[in-house]
């Protein structure tokens, strides 16, 4: 009996020794397991450390995505396109290199983590250009279309619109080009001067000055008018090197403002986002090829007051997407100012109209 019952005891003993094990070498497998969610995405080599645009090449780390689709990767910022990755599974990514890839640092992102490559990737056949060829005394004509609430052109509203550089100015410790721009009115169909826009480069990236935005914050047209001053400085508005990046920042407290004829306030957050949206063959009459494109994302969101429609403290939202057409040795070959959004609940929701400009021609001396 006593024979028995020690047989059975060292057989449960054998058990648990045997699951303590099985533990132990589970928890030690999830502590050095590449695809375990908690860890970080991470890169290790990049194989070759060079190559053409349209090569393979492969990323090797821990943590990537089973799903391809949601791993993206960027070359110095340019953004190689969902087809571009190739295979991808948590310890290895293939990836053509995309059109317009710069030499740099290789960066995956996924699942809201991000890893940069330890060395640089070279691009033998970068494309290289100046996307903002300004020279004093050049000028670029576009076609100029209005676009209705959704954003389609208004039949027969095909207008001009020109920039012509007439010198350069110090702006903010910076040397600057003075652009003059011309529009057609489309009221009076008179070719109409502006404001004059200012523009400077630093490694091929596009700064702007306060001005330029006085036609994207336009709310011509409806009835509510908004104190959209913008500090005195330079903006970035384009930049190959980054994915995305703040533009502007301002908030706004008890601004006073115009509803129709009526006095009222206004306060919110005014946010304006930039994109690097990566390449895009594009036709213009001036040109067919690829383009550098970038986006402006404009946002407000606060609140309005207006005491006698018996308005206090209603929510204001205002939404405009702007995207922008660049070509090496051109400039811009095309943007696109997409309708604005405005909401306040029980009083306005309506899509200020924009507009869609197109190089016809330029660098004309």
């Amino acid at each position: 009996m006593f024979n028995i019952f020690l047989g059975l005891f060292m057989k449960y003993i054998k058990i648990l020794l045997l699951m303590s094990a099985v533990i132990w070498i589970s928890s030690c497998t999830e502590e050095n397991d590449p695809t375990n969610p908690n860890s970080q995405v991470s890169i290790t080599s990049v194989s070759p450390g060079q190559g053409n645009i349209g090569d393979l090449i492969t990323i090797t780390g821990n943590n990537f995505s089973n799903i391809i689709s949601a791993n993206q990767v960027f070359f110095a910022g340019i953004i190689a396109y969902p087809d571009e990755v190739v295979l991808g599974n948590p310890m290895k990514l293939k990836v053509r290199v995309p059109q317009g890839a710069m030499s740099g640092f290789i960066t995956v992102r996924t699942g809201g983590k991000e890893a940069q490559s330890p060395s640089q990737f070279t691009v033998l056949n970068e494309m290289i250009g100046n996307l903002y060829p300004f020279s004093g005394g050049t000028y670029w004509v576009y076609n100029y279309f209005m676009l209705d609430s959704t954003d389609k052109r208004v039949q027969g509203s095909n207008l001009k619109d020109s920039l012509f550089i007439s010198g350069t100015t110090n702006f903010f410790g910076k040397e600057s080009f003075i652009i003059q721009k011309y529009s057609t009115n489309p009221e009076t169909s008179q070719y109409e001067r502006k404001n004059d826009q200012y523009f400077y480069t630093e490694d091929n990236k596009l700064y702007t000055h306060p001005n330029f935005f006085v036609d994207l914050l336009n709310l011509s047209g409806s009835p509510i008018q908004l104190p959209f001053t913008i500090d005195e400085k330079w903006y970035k508005i384009s930049d190959r090197t980054q994915y995305e990046w703040d533009i502007l920042a301002k908030l706004f407290s008890n601004e006073p403002m115009k509803f129709g004829p009526t006095d009222g306030t206004v306060s919110g957050n005014l946010t304006i986002k930039g994109s690097n949206d990566g390449i895009e063959n594009i036709s213009v009459p001036a040109k067919s090829g690829n383009s550098f494109k970038f986006k402006m994302k404009i946002k407000f969101e606060g609140t309005v007051s207006v005491p006698s429609f018996g308005m206090n403290n209603s929510d204001l939202k205002l939404d405009r997407e702007v995207e922008f057409y660049y070509m090496a040795e051109i400039g811009r070959v095309k943007m696109k100012m997409k309708a604005m959004k405005l909401f306040i609940p029980n009083a306005v929701d309506s899509s200020i109209p924009g507009f869609e400009t197109e190089l016809l021609t330029y660098l004309i001396k």
